[in-house]
């Protein structure tokens, strides 16, 4: 999840509609970006070192987002929650949240990997993953929320993201008399304190708790592969009509920490444009496309005739990933870290 348009196109569920202005934070400005179309020539293939983060992530249970269920008794004692939530609001609770709405595919993600999706009532329309969160009622989208439904289903707590969900939109519940809760996932180390603080909220700081660690020693299994190695130059593709890409936030840092070098970091805008000259010019050794089929990379080619001169394309490195592993700020984003390094890095790190 990026912005309501990002999303509608990455879950495939509608076009955008007229709609409030997001959130207005200094870090999200330039955050006007749609998501690209799909397509890949080919995937890398696994390094031998790297069977052993797999195995770790594979059972880290991320991907599933299955839920637990049963939290240690310890937590089940009826504590009070206080904590400062992403826009500087107080929020007090006599109890874990047992009933919770998420309007953003990312949160909704976050309550079932820590074991709580049997407490949320509400979702949006794309939130879309896991399965079982299809089952749910639809309290509107991102940014157009049908309030009378979040009153009918009478909710603890409504948590929000500060990168898709709007101020007015918070403002509005809070005149409600609801709670909402808005959540900063704008960086990979957001994601993750997110999980924790999620997991305080909702009474399951025992599962969050493993998550995290597990999430983090992925990070840093990463990490430590990829240090002392040279930097590969990438391009990611955003928007495929007018050459969006990204210049930092978390989708550049899950770059980064797979052992890419973003062509576009520096950029004054956070999704910025790049025009074919400069793309040309800067010429990639790799060229990711988020997308599914293969059949996509060709029409990008088709659009872009000249990246066949590029590194990337030359070698064979316009390659595909799924797109909500790296779109969407959620548990997956470490899912995504570990398919870069894998795409970055079809054969064992060399180290300078």
């Amino acid at each position: 999840m990026l912005d309501w348009e990002t999303q509608a196109k990455a879950t495939g569920n509608g076009q955008p509609q007229k709609r409030e202005k997001p959130w207005d934070r200094k870090q999200q400005q330039g955050n006007r970006h749609r998501l690209g179309a799909s397509g890949s020539v080919q995937d890398g293939t696994l390094p031998p070192i790297f069977h052993l983060i797999l195995l770790f992530a594979i059972g880290l249970g991320i991907s599933s987002c299955t839920t637990e269920k049963s939290e240690p008794e310890a937590s089940k004692v009826t504590t009070t929650i206080q904590l400062i939530d992403a826009v500087g609001d107080t929020i007090r609770l006599p109890h874990p949240a047992n009933r919770v709405i998420t309007l953003a595919p990312n949160l909704t993600e976050m309550m079932y990997a820590i074991g709580a999706g049997e407490q949320l009532v509400g979702r949006t329309a794309f939130c879309d993953y896991p399965q079982q969160a299809l089952a749910l009622p639809i309290m509107g989208d991102m940014l157009n929320i049908e309030y009378e439904k979040i009153l009918a289903a009478k909710p603890d707590i409504v948590l929000m993201t500060i990168a898709g969900n709007s101020r007015s939109g918070y403002d509005k519940l809070k005149e409600l008399g609801l709670r909402p809760v808005a959540i900063d996932a704008a960086t990979v180390a957001g994601v993750i304190q997110s999980l924790d603080t999620i997991g305080t909220i909702v009474g399951k700081q025992h599962k969050s708790g493993q998550l995290v660690a597990r999430l983090q020693g992925t990070l840093d299994s990463v990490k430590q592969l990829t240090t002392g190695a040279p930097p590969i130059s990438t391009f990611i593709v955003i928007d495929r009509s007018m050459l969006m890409t990204v210049s930092r936030g978390f989708i550049h840092q899950a770059l980064t920490i797979a052992g890419g070098e973003n062509i576009a970091a520096g950029a004054t805008e956070a999704y910025p444009i790049i025009s074919r000259e400069e793309l040309l010019r800067k010429n990639p050794e790799v060229i990711i496309l988020p997308a599914a089929t293969e059949a996509d990379a060709e029409s990008l080619l088709e659009l872009y005739p000249e990246w066949r001169a590029t590194r990337a394309v030359r070698n064979g490195q316009l390659l595909i990933i799924e797109p909500n592993l790296i779109l969407r700020p959620g548990p997956r984003i470490v899912d995504g870290v570990v398919r870069l390094f894998q795409l970055l890095h079809p054969r064992p790190v060399v180290r300078q």
